[in-house]
């Protein structure tokens, strides 16, 4: 009895040290790379953006981008109203969320998460139609990490 269990132990420590679980699924874990950028418009107007991506070997998982934008104050009623509708838009795919909310009386905060693993990118295609852009993060299902800080996050400083 005592020789199975030794035998049991070394199995479970075999298992361990290669990272593999039950039905060769990794036990790797996530990890995450945090970039910001901040910007300013000709009008002396700034914007802080933020991008928390999750990453599990090396495939990107899930994206939350967080984004502040200083406005004119006489413009952010008009603009909350538009960028709100936009984001039911969004809301509306699987894998995709997006809240608006205004900071005080001059600026919006957008947070939009994608979630790689159920983003449905033909409906995001159907959903968004002619304001499409083959160009932005959340429109290829498989990426890894290096891909997306080379199309994405080139103006971005990351840790």
């Amino acid at each position: 009895m005592k020789k199975y269990s030794k035998l049991a132990v070394l199995f479970v420590l075999i298992a361990l040290i290669s990272g593999c679980g039950k039905d060769g699924i990794s036990l790797s874990k996530e990890k995450e790379l945090t970039c910001t950028n901040t910007t300013t418009d000709e009008d002396g107007y700034k914007t802080e953006d933020k991008m928390v991506v999750t990453y599990k070997d090396n495939k990107v998982v899930k994206v939350t981008e967080t984004n502040v934008t200083e406005t004119d104050p006489s413009m952010l009623e008009m603009t909350y109203s538009f960028t709100s509708a936009f984001a039911e838009s969004f809301n509306k795919v699987d894998g995709m969320n997006i809240t608006y909310s205004k900071e005080g009386n001059n600026k919006l905060k957008f947070v939009m998460t994608v979630d790689y693993d159920k983003i449905d990118v033909d409906s995001l295609k159907n959903t968004l139609g002619d304001l499409y852009d083959e160009d932005n993060f959340y429109n290829k299902k498989d990426i890894t990490i290096d891909e997306f800080k080379e199309n994405n996050l080139k103006d971005y400083t990351c840790k």
